[in-house]
């Protein structure tokens, strides 16, 4: 279904504007699902179940301002750590994905403030 706009706007007041507004969201909201990619279709349904985990959707918007903010390995760990005492696991996220926060919440115990998380290689002497 196409809508005109030049009709639209010669001869649509109050609940007929609104009516057309409708028709051309679901239009629009079709096309566009139309053309999704098998990707982004995966994103939206992630994004979806993101919105139906309150405390996953809190733990996901705090570890944005929190804890990836920061270039210190050692603050985005503690970070990491506190967040996930806090908030748990998002239930949103795929099995393999809690997996890993989990274990990067593990073993930020492992990472000591004030330690260089990249060390330089060692350099071969006398060469």
């Amino acid at each position: 279904m196409t809508l005109d706009v030049t009709l639209l706007r010669a001869e649509a007041t109050g609940d007929a504007l609104a009516q057309a507004a409708i028709i051309l969201a679901e239009e629009l909201l079709r096309t566009a699902k139309a053309q999704q990619t098998p990707q982004e279709h995966s994103q939206a349904q992630k994004i979806a179940r993101m919105m139906e985990d309150p405390h996953g959707k809190d733990l996901t918007i705090a570890l944005a301002d929190q804890a990836f903010r920061s270039h210190q390995p050692a603050r985005i760990a503690d970070q990491l750590r506190h967040l996930l005492q806090n908030y748990g696991v998002p239930r949103y996220m795929e099995w393999w994905e809690r997996g890993a926060l989990a274990l990067g919440g593990v073993m930020s115990h492992y990472l000591q403030p004030g330690r260089a998380a990249h060390r330089r290689p060692p350099t071969p002497r006398n060469q």
